[in-house]
């Protein structure tokens, strides 16, 4: 492999695992905000 299609496939690595990184950060991250019942009559 030539020396600028590898460092292409490691920067798309690391750009991927950056990614699932953020997405199991987000998926974790709860919302602290009150839920409230809203009756109309």
């Amino acid at each position: 492999m030539k020396k600028s299609q590898r460092i292409s496939s490691l920067f798309g690595v690391v750009l991927i695992g950056i990614s699932l990184s953020n997405q199991a950060v987000l998926a974790n991250a709860q919302d602290d905000t009150p839920s409230r019942d809203v009756f109309i009559v």
